[in-house]
């Protein structure tokens, strides 16, 4: 018997290291689902106290270490999808510069001044700072589709 192979075989290895629990679960589940055994050491100390993850230099997602190329494979490409989902761009020029405001100044002054308090609608909008559109920001104008202004004929 050789168990020095089967330690070795067992072994986990730290693929990468994130700043939130959730994002552990996250990555974990998506390297989970395509048969990458993963595990999160420090889920129980970061659950009870979220800075923790801070403090012990990120929340560790490991490994086997025979399964690590094809995590590192997944791992990038749930970095790279979690990036294109997380940017959030204006619907009428496809600037990044937004502004989100969730209420409404106006009415909470108003409030304040009639009622006493103030009374806060929650909404979500966002303003560019290019071309100062308002409302919920959509995908950009896709590149790969040329603009009636810069077609040639």
């Amino acid at each position: 018997m050789d168990s020095s192979s089967d330690a070795s075989s067992d072994s986990f290895t730290t693929l990468t290291t994130v700043n939130w629990i959730t994002d552990a679960d996250l990555l974990c589940l998506q390297l989970e689902s395509k048969g990458i055994e993963a595990r999160i050491p420090d889920q129980s100390t970061v659950t009870v106290q979220p800075f923790f993850g801070a403090a012990l230099g990120g929340v560790r997602v490991q490994v086997r270490a025979s399964d690590l190329e094809a995590a590192r494979e997944e791992a990038e490409a749930w970095h790279r999808a979690r990036a294109r989902a997380s940017t959030l761009r204006c619907e009428a020029c496809g600037s990044r510069k937004l502004t989100r405001r969730t209420h409404s100044r106006r009415f909470a002054f108003l409030s304040i001044l009639f009622l006493g308090f103030p009374l806060i609608c929650a909404r979500k909008q966002f303003i560019c700072a290019d071309c100062g559109h308002r409302g919920e920001p959509g995908d950009a104008p896709d590149s790969s589709e040329p603009d009636a202004e810069t077609e040639t004929s």
